[in-house]
């Protein structure tokens, strides 16, 4: 009896234990400053982290940055601290893997490498340009590396830039044009566009001339090029500009939503941030405002996760979620 008394006990410990470390966690937190401090908020408005940072970035790959006596570390998803401050220059996590910059002592130059999130270093710092990782890959002084600081690939020409992966390709600029490389370093796509976006969702904005349309990853037109502007693909939809006004397509080129805000953001959480007579406000998918448009120029952001930031009437700040309820107010 006295065995299984103990039994009993220790697994009630172990729940508990638990159910503490699972108490404030989020997929995503958000940062927040009080008396000049930072710290971060949980998607309920919760205080997970209290502000005691001198700065506090916002998510990415489930980690955060903070800043304290101009050095940088990482706070995880239960915003515990788990890369000391150390960094002078730091960079958000992307696939699993963050670029910082050290050195920079005794006469010489400070080098780029890559930490996981331990905070060692899985590729030492040795470069001198290095770009964040995407689909495995980043660009490095002289070539993409993978994850185990190997360079796998060495684009086959020369170009002037080069940028991330998505959807398998790279955009790059070369004799004034933009087109594509793929992971071999070939040219998937000629340079033949007078400007170009990253792919999204398997089509990637292009312009010819001073017309904006959609290719796909084969380099076929999929929306013709007949726009003044032209955003990412995010969820389904792309904000395009015509007449001057911006509204929405979907894959089909079907203006899903009237083309007549005078600015416009991309899709995140069911919602889209637009500008309307000098006022900014959320619409869905329809086209119906969610949250009224009642934001001033830079008083409203997109949201992140399931929050967006937004000034608040009495003039601070705060998170509001997708229904326009505010979770989290400054003091």
């Amino acid at each position: 009896m006295k065995g299984k008394v103990i039994i009993l006990i220790t697994i009630c410990l172990f729940v508990l234990a638990c159910g503490k470390g699972d108490k404030g966690k989020s997929s995503y937190l958000y940062p927040v400053i009080e008396n000049g401090k930072w710290g971060y908020i949980n998607e309920a408005g919760e205080v997970v982290v209290q502000p005691k940072y001198d700065f506090a970035s916002n998510y990415s790959d489930s980690m955060g940055m903070v800043k304290n006596e101009g050095r940088w570390g990482y706070v995880n998803a239960s915003g515990e601290l788990v890369v000391e401050e150390m960094f002078e220059v730091a960079k958000l996590f992307r696939n699993d893997m963050a670029r910082v910059r050290i050195g920079g002592t005794k006469g010489d130059v400070s080098k780029w490498g890559y930490i996981g999130k331990n905070g060692k270093f899985k590729i030492n710092p040795q470069y001198q340009m290095a770009k964040d990782f995407s689909e495995g890959l980043a660009l490095v002084d002289i070539g993409y590396i993978d994850q185990n600081g190997e360079f796998v690939m060495k684009p086959q020409f020369n170009g002037i830039s080069f940028g991330d992966f998505h959807n398998g390709l790279a955009k790059y600029r070369a004799n004034s044009r933009w087109g594509y490389i793929n992971k071999k370093g070939e040219k998937a796509i000629e340079e033949t566009y007078n400007d170009a976006k990253d792919f999204s969702e398997e089509l990637a904005a292009i312009k010819i001339g001073d017309k904006w349309g959609y290719i796909n990853t084969k380099g076929k037109i999929s929306i013709k090029y007949t726009y003044e502007a032209a955003g990412d693909f995010s969820e389904g939809l792309a904000r395009v500009k015509k007449d001057g006004k911006w509204g929405y397509i979907n894959k089909s080129n079907k203006m899903v939503i009237t083309n007549m805000f005078e600015d416009a953001k991309d899709f995140s959480n069911e919602l889209a941030l637009v500008k309307k007579d000098g006022r900014w406000g959320y619409i869905n998918k329809s086209g119906i405002y969610k949250i009224s448009p009642e934001y001033e120029d830079n008083q409203a952001f997109t949201f992140k996760g399931k929050l967006a930031e937004v000034k608040l009437k009495n003039g601070g700040w705060g998170y509001v979620d997708n229904t326009g309820k505010v979770v989290w107010a400054s003091k």
